[in-house]
């Protein structure tokens, strides 16, 4: 495993950032990464970007390399996410890369998450008070169609 100064998206990339062509229709993963917030800090608000430092750990899938880091930068829905939760907070996450006409760079990074998220005990205890429960969707299955005389009333 390879310590770097700081894990970004590029390093993932195997250094270059490889613009996804319009015929490119599915997102393309470029890596996995693993870690363990410690704090973050608001880099770059124009961009959405966060430092974090912590204990992060990161495999590109273009070189095959596995990378340590104590300093992550993340942007958009990534950053967001992590910042949100606490300090001591684990991840572990699929990047992707693919095209897009809104960016500027024609390309946006997405993610998938590698584990199942737990509730979060501060959310519990907000649903508890308001008296809102987190159902799980029924089944496909399990749905029913509507007799035909209550079909269009609300």
């Amino acid at each position: 495993m390879k310590s770097v100064s700081k894990l970004t998206m590029k390093i993932l990339c195997g250094g270059k950032i490889e613009v996804p062509t319009a015929r490119t229709l599915i997102a393309t993963v470029i890596g996995e990464i693993a870690g363990i917030k410690k704090q973050a800090s608001q880099f770059d608000p124009d961009k959405v970007q966060y430092k974090f430092t912590g204990h992060f750990e990161a495999t590109s899938v273009e070189t095959g390399e596995m990378f340590d880091s104590g300093t992550a930068y993340f942007n958009d829905s990534l950053s967001e996410l992590i910042a949100s939760k606490g300090e001591g907070a684990m991840f572990a996450v699929k990047i992707f890369i693919e095209p897009s006409a809104k960016s500027p760079t024609k390309y946006a990074f997405d993610f998938e998450s590698a584990v199942d998220s737990k509730p979060s005990d501060r959310l519990a205890a907000l649903r508890e008070a308001a008296g809102v429960s987190m159902i799980p969707a029924p089944k496909k299955e399990a749905v029913k169609e509507l007799p035909a005389a209550h079909k269009g009333k609300k």
